[in-house]
């Protein structure tokens, strides 16, 4: 509940975000969900953990809202549906992996380890395309 209602006003927030570059809400959503699972792999009360899933929720659609606008903006028309489609199937192709290694990384590691290993991937990734100019000029 406490992640659905993060997306909800995480969708209506991203209105705030339409003069500044795409980038902006992109990092700031990512931030939000990768400092929020850091957060989560030391946090043991559940209160807490709900508000941690409520940032979760509401980076989401901050991040996710502005890579499809700017996908749709730079993609040339002629080809924006098979790229989407390209793309959702090389995303769903990814979960039966990613389900895999779950148990696989779950035999070894904790719930908390996961979760910061995921925060810190994350913040990683964030890294790279603040650094990397292309992604860092997009508009």
């Amino acid at each position: 509940i406490s992640c659905v209602i993060g997306i909800l006003i995480g969708s209506m927030a991203i209105n705030f975000f339409l003069k500044w570059p795409k980038i902006v809400p992109i990092v700031a959503g990512l931030l939000l969900m990768m400092i929020s699972f850091g957060v989560m792999s030391f946090v043991d009360h559940f209160v807490i953990s709900c508000l941690l899933v409520g940032l979760i929720g509401f980076g989401s659609p901050l991040a996710n809202i502005s890579l499809s606008t700017l996908f749709m903006i730079k993609v040339p028309r002629e080809v924006i549906g098979r790229s989407q489609r390209t793309m959702n199937v090389l995303l769903e192709s990814t979960n039966p992996i990613a389900l895999l290694l779950t148990g696989v990384l779950l035999v070894s590691f904790t719930i908390q380890q996961m979760f910061l290993f995921i925060s810190i991937a994350g913040l990683l990734i964030v890294l790279l395309m603040v650094v990397n100019p292309v992604i860092r000029k997009a508009n």
